[in-house]
């Protein structure tokens, strides 16, 4: 019995609530364990979940009522139109941050205006305890509310957070404190200063976080706001101001000079030029007239254009990218895992610490260090407290999509679709890199450079452009413009077939078969006595048979793309191997493998043949394909990385990375681009788990003997120093060159 696969599908959540990487961590938690869900990852810098499901047991209200019960109110998001902006980050009002800073202000002028003669509970009102008492009082209920009420309601629904570690160390320092200001006999001394302070740090730091995620998340604004809400609809000799969404294919639309084209579509009537930069990087503006295609974000210059509606809402290129970029920022490399596995039991083994540190302080501090001169309870608490508010599992869950938001995102700009972290994870292990010739290291436009006609040149050249137009492929282009320079007209064409790989046969009106494609493909045809020509040695050659009788060969040339030989340079420069396959003949491609510096050449190559070569390159190591997308796409699929040019809808679903302006110099910018992005996520991780680490021994006491010790205020000081520092290395990228 056959078991029929179960259709699968997926949706986009946008969430509202998560604070750190262990929030996250629950939501993905959550999220996997609903009926029918395949496959869940949580994005905490996007605010956004895409979840992979059966369709068939699947119900979309359970995931939203789920995760808003625990706290996390959730929205499916409408997949047809693209996001109109990222969600907020955090709900930390700058009114919030004035009043707390204010408090600490006072704090520490209180503190420092105490003289040192003066007894603790005595003073004017700046220096008494109870003065410190009513601004810590004012600061826990006022503005650190919001950090209590969201650190226990978290706590309670199972998921811990930073306001949790931050709020327990906030609470425990104040009810210690009014501990020793009830009961003096203890002789603690009261530390009321620490709540404020702490209450004014983590808003500080927050703010200036939020403040540096919202600049991470500037490139992707930009690349959102490309898409124009309105379109000048033309209804008869008037235009018309319609929503985008209301347009239909086939419709005419008119574009202004300065305005942003709305949809994708072809040029009707006009003429201008059309800056395209942000879409494809490309710095020129490009001429556009009637029958060119124009791409929706794209804007028109210098006149007025009318188009016609080709594809409108999420078929357009910038709705497909805008798409790719934001499910990219799911996508998790292999150490962002681990990561994320890290920060899923980092809060509670950090309450775990906080609380034997307590513990081993009070029942065991003055054994071990006698020279104590606090209450070694009261010095435990303090350290507890500390290593409650140093903890920062808010850096461990940044360090990756910060890195990845702000990449992606500036990557789109500069006409580079990048799949996600795994592939420029998986871009830094790839050894070899292998090229398709036609249309990848050429030019992909070839041109007819000699020819060898054995019939009438007046009925050879009608019938062959007849057959060229009837396919696609590039080397018949070249021949269709090389009979219309000749001034001949295409025979009026009946059928046609197109044989992938080989060639092409069509008849005209008069019944006559016309062949066109290679001489062993001919032979088996069954046309006879297909001769060997030699036109050129750098030349393709291709074939043509009328009615199964051999007619003559055309020699064509793809002219190299200029910077195909920087970029070869550029990747062997990096240690890695570069290949070339081709259809054409080993005798045509070696002389450009020998100008590019390419050794490792495969000619006669028919599609079929790409994927077990492909297949044969990865037994020695990672390998890279780089194609046109369209009769390279299984080779692409198979790759470890598939690297596609061109920025049709077929391209940008094909591989991993798509290189949407017709550069090779795309592969650079893609590798430098990746390097860059997995360098930032390393060092954002290393020194996340490095300040843990090490932050949080030091906070319990490991250089106390030494006299060296973080007073909470300090720690609090350090774990938003922490988050931050991570926000605004992986924000350096938008510099990166």
């Amino acid at each position: 019995m056959t078991v029929q696969p179960t259709e699968r599908q997926t949706v986009l959540l946008d969430i509202e609530g998560m604070r750190c990487a262990g929030c996250a961590a629950s939501v993905e938690k959550h999220l996997r364990a609903v009926p029918g869900v395949v496959d869940a990852k949580v994005n905490l810098v996007t605010a956004m979940a895409v979840v992979e499901h059966e369709a068939a047991i699947f119900e979309s209200a359970e995931l939203v009522s789920g995760l808003t019960a625990k706290g996390f109110i959730s929205h499916l998001r409408d997949r047809q139109q693209p996001p109109q902006s990222l969600p907020k980050v955090a709900p930390y009002p700058i009114g919030q941050l004035i009043i707390a800073t204010g408090l600490l202000v006072l704090s520490v002028l209180g503190h420092f205006a105490q003289p040192a003669h003066l007894p603790h509970h005595h003073g004017n009102s700046l220096e008494s305890v109870w003065w410190h008492w009513g601004l810590a009082s004012i600061a826990l209920l006022g503005p650190g509310r919001f950090i209590l009420t969201d650190g226990w309601q978290s706590l309670r629904n199972g998921h811990p957070n930073m306001h949790s570690l931050v709020g327990m160390g906030a609470g425990t320092a104040y009810l210690t404190s009014m501990v020793a200001l009830i009961l003096p006999q203890l002789q603690w001394e009261c530390f009321f200063d620490e709540p404020v302070m702490l209450v004014g740090a983590m808003l500080l730091g927050k703010t200036l976080e939020h403040s540096a995620r919202q600049a991470a998340a500037r490139e992707f604004d930009l690349l959102l706001s490309m898409q124009p809400p309105w379109a000048n609809l033309l209804v008869g000799d008037k235009s018309i101001s319609v929503p985008v969404e209301q347009l239909r294919v086939g419709e005419l639309v008119q574009v202004l000079p300065g305005d942003r084209i709305p949809v994708d579509g072809v040029v009707q009537a006009g003429r201008s030029t059309v800056d395209e930069s942000l879409l494809t990087g490309e710095s020129s503006p490009v001429l556009k007239i009637p029958g060119d295609g124009v791409t929706a974000g794209t804007t028109n210059q210098e006149a007025h254009l009318t188009l016609r509606v080709e594809k409108v809402g999420d078929q357009t290129i910038l709705a497909q990218t805008i798409a790719r970029v934001t499910e990219a920022q799911t996508r998790k490399a292999p150490i962002q895992r681990f990561a994320d596995r890290v920060a899923g039991y980092f809060v509670y083994g950090v309450m775990v610490i906080a609380l034997l540190t307590t513990l081993g302080w009070w029942a065991l501090g003055s054994i071990f260090y006698p020279a104590i001169t606090a209450a070694p309870l009261l010095l435990g608490l303090k350290l507890g407290i500390a290593v409650l508010v140093i903890a920062c599992p808010c850096a461990l869950g940044l360090a990756t999509p910060t890195a990845i938001l702000v990449s992606t995102a500036l990557g789109a700009r500069q006409g580079l679709l990048i799949e996600g972290s795994d592939v420029m994870a998986e871009m830094q292990r790839v050894q070899t890199v292998v090229f398709d010739k036609t249309g990848t290291l050429t030019q992909g436009r070839p041109q007819v450079s000699d020819s060898q006609i054995d019939w009438p040149l007046a009925d050879f050249w009608p019938l062959v452009a007849m057959v060229a137009g009837s396919t696609q492929h590039p080397v018949a282009n070249g021949i269709r413009s090389e009979a219309q320079r000749l001034g001949y007209e295409p025979a009026a064409l009946m059928t046609s077939q197109t044989v992938p790989g080989e060639g092409a046969i069509a008849t005209d009106s008069a019944g006559r078969a016309v062949h066109l494609g290679r001489g062993s493909w001919l032979l088996e045809q069954g046309i006879p006595a297909v001769p060997e020509v030699e036109l050129n040695s750098a030349a393709n050659i291709v074939h043509v048979a009328i009615d199964h009788q051999w007619a003559g060969a055309i020699g064509t040339q793809d002219p190299l793309r200029p910077e195909a030989k920087t970029t070869v340079e550029f990747l062997q420069a990096q240690g890695l191997a570069v290949v070339m396959l081709t259809g054409d003949r080993l005798a045509v491609a070696e002389p450009i493998g020998r100008e590019l510096g390419i050794s490792q050449i495969y000619g006669d190559v028919r599609p079929d043949r790409k994927v077990e070569i492909i297949s044969e390159l990865q037994a020695a190591g990672p390998v890279a394909m780089v194609g046109d997308g369209l009769n390279d796409a299984p080779a692409l699929a198979l790759a470890n990385v598939g690297i596609a040019i061109g920025s049709t809808a077929v391209t940008i679903k094909a591989a991993d990375v798509v290189l949407m302006r017709d550069s090779l110099l795309g592969v650079v910018d893609a590798w430098q681009l990746a390097r860059l992005t997995d360098r930032k996520i390393r060092q954002n991780l290393f020194w996340a788990l490095i300040y843990n680490c090490l932050g949080i021994p030091v906070a319990a006491g490991l250089l106390y003997p030494w006299h060296l010790s973080l007073s909470p205020a300090l720690a609090g000081a350090l774990m938003a120093l922490s988050s931050v520092s991570v926000v605004l290395n992986s924000l350096s990228l938008r510099w990166a060159r």
